[in-house]
């Protein structure tokens, strides 16, 4: 299943339940195999999982790899 949740700064595509695809970041806040916050306007996105692997970033996209449990926003 796939869930694609878009607002006017970023897009969040969830694959599978194994990758996530973030366009729009602004960036890391924090990054361990169990939590990664990615910096967007207005907020942070907040991912648990377990094994979570950022596999690709560049300036617009970020790829995230693993089991992932809950995606959260904070403002």
């Amino acid at each position: 299943m796939n869930i694609i949740t878009e607002n006017f700064s970023y897009k969040v595509t969830f694959k599978g339940g194994k990758e996530l695809l973030i366009e729009g970041h602004k960036g890391l806040s924090e990054y361990s195999l169990n939590q990664i916050v990615v910096r967007v306007r207005g907020g942070r996105l907040l991912i648990l999982g377990e094994q979570l692997e950022i596999t690709e970033i560049n300036n617009e996209e970020l790829l995230i790899k693993g089991v992932i449990n809950q995606i959260g926003v904070e403002k």
